[in-house]
């Protein structure tokens, strides 16, 4: 008995070693998800705290960080990734370790013909979109996360704009019922050589890409126009899961549409979606805005979902899509390819549904006109993504005449205060 006593306090009395952290108020978990086969990073893997509505995606180069409550620090924290087994530690002993890397076993795809030859994979799909109702939440919830939007022009970064995002959602039977707040907001300064009047809210379309918040536009009027196919069945914590590609049959060579979908089997729960569609600029009319045309001619999304007391909710998304600008006053002429990148990154979900935000989200309107005090402190601290090579781009590009603190900075009060 005294041992058992000698080795709790010796355990307890490590406790504030591991907490100590930049500031008292929080606790930050840091680290890199890798597969144990590869020694390669896992993209996007999940790190969650078991039974707790928190949680946050790694990077594309599987590195993340999350920011916890000091209330939550007894608790077990979860990585998971569909095709790997889930890895569990309890926060303390994950904080006092010294190497922050987590290696998960992969699980091999496997084909099962008994799956493949019973149930047709259109008809998995088919089932997936009719259980979106019970997979998905019904109820009015909030999400808690960080958006993030770039804008390329000629293989340069001219604009970026972070928000520390709000999102109000109806329930997933609502059609358009989200609503959105930005509790604070950052931005660089404009750069770009071509600029036009903005016809169209960023945000709102990407939030509203969502196929399985928004399957009426998506899912369901699309469904008869895509072949499926079973490529394999893969696991996510022990759970059995399809991983289906489809496309659509096209009879020319200057658009393509390709899609992966992971189902889990039980409940036919979608866990996560990636879409790519390209178009050549040549053969499909643009959008004419002001003195310029724009033609886009990619448009790639992937989609994430962390489950929370039953339920499925929106963790990660990203979307990329690219443009050619043509100038009207040059004839029509090709002035330039610009890129926009859009990343939604969910840490906490209040299934409770919080205060509903005063309006519903606008898809009129240029977000980036929008202003907030910029405050560093705040942002140190906030959950976002651990920086990339393509946010190291972004900050090297902007940063060529002024540092980008500075350019966070400069938001005129009297703009602040309107």
């Amino acid at each position: 008995m005294i041992k058992g006593i000698a080795i709790l306090f010796a355990i307890i009395s490590t406790f504030p070693q591991a907490f100590a952290q930049d500031s008292e108020d929080y606790i930050s978990l840091r680290g890199t998800v890798k597969s144990l086969k590869t020694n390669l990073p896992i993209p996007f893997a999940n790190i969650s705290l078991k039974n707790q509505p928190i949680g946050i995606n790694a990077n594309e180069e599987g590195k993340f960080e999350l920011n916890i409550e000091p209330e939550y620090q007894f608790d077990t924290i979860s990585f998971s990734a569909i095709g790997y087994v889930t890895q569990e530690f309890l926060i303390y002993s994950y904080l006092a370790a010294n190497d922050k890397v987590i290696m998960l076993v992969d699980t091999a795809y496997q084909l099962d013909n008994i799956f493949i030859t019973s149930i047709p994979a259109k008809e998995i799909v088919s089932r997936a979109i009719r259980n979106i109702p019970q997979n998905y939440p019904a109820r009015p919830y909030m999400l808690k996360g960080f958006y993030r939007t770039s804008f390329r022009e000629n293989n340069q970064y001219v604009r970026l704009l972070e928000s520390a995002l709000e999102v109000y959602d109806e329930g997933f039977e609502t059609k358009n019922g989200i609503s959105t707040r930005h509790q604070k907001m950052r931005k660089s300064f404009d750069y770009r050589k071509y600029k036009w009047t903005e016809s169209a809210n960023y945000l709102t379309s990407f939030i509203m890409g969502d196929f399985i918040r928004n399957p009426e536009g998506n899912l369901q009027d699309l469904f008869g126009k895509w072949n499926y196919n079973v490529r394999g069945v893969t696991f996510l914590d022990k759970e059995e899961v399809f991983l289906i590609d489809a496309n659509i049959p096209i009879d020319n060579p200057y658009e393509s549409y390709n899609a992966q979908l992971f189902v889990r089997i039980k409940d036919y729960a979608i866990l996560q979606l990636n879409y790519d569609y390209k178009w050549d600029p040549n053969y499909f009319p643009g959008i004419d805005v002001d003195s310029v045309t724009l033609k886009r001619t990619n448009v790639s999304i992937m989609t994430f979902y962390r489950q929370y007391r039953g339920k499925l909710y929106l963790s990660y998304q990203s979307r990329e899509a690219q443009w050619n600008i043509y100038d009207h006053s040059k004839t029509g002429a090709l002035v330039s390819k610009m890129e926009i990148h859009d990343e939604l990154l969910i840490h906490k979900v209040d299934p409770r549904h919080g205060k509903q935000p005063d309006e519903k989200l606008n898809e009129y309107g240029d977000i980036y006109k929008e202003v907030s005090r910029y405050d560093k402190r705040f942002w140190k601290r906030y959950n976002k993504p651990v920086e990339t090579n393509l946010f190291r781009s972004i900050k090297r590009d902007l940063e060529k005449e002024t540092p980008l603190e500075r350019q966070f900075r400069a938001e005129k009060m009297e703009d602040v205060m309107k």
